[in-house]
């Protein structure tokens, strides 16, 4: 039963992960776009400053969540390895397995 539960654990924490990765995928692309388009309306230097500024905040948050996702990647991938055998089609298996290929594809993406 501990196994299981170890199992679990590593999966929700690569499913979170999962979602901070693509959280902030999505704000990079929004804050990427607001500014350009403030650019394109010509405004004040000062914010658009401060905009990219928050940019660089937000990129380096996704750059955190993905080295965190490739680390809890791994931890989940040995973790399968080692009870794989044991736990065989179970539930928390075939969840651990959904989970890391989600975060495969959004590390590739």
């Amino acid at each position: 039963m501990a196994d299981a539960k170890k199992l679990k654990i590593q999966t929700n924490a690569v499913k979170r992960t999962t979602k901070d990765v693509l959280y902030y995928s999505g704000d990079v692309k929004k804050q990427a776009d607001k500014i350009q388009e403030m650019k394109d309306k010509n405004e004040d230097e000062y914010t658009i400053k401060k905009q990219t500024e928050v940019l660089q905040e937000d990129e380096a948050a996704l750059a955190d969540s993905r080295r965190r996702l490739q680390t809890s990647v791994e931890s989940l991938q040995k973790v399968v390895g080692e009870l794989e055998a044991s736990l065989g089609d179970s539930e928390e298996m075939t969840a651990a397995k959904e989970a890391l290929e989600a975060a495969d594809q959004t590390l590739k993406g």
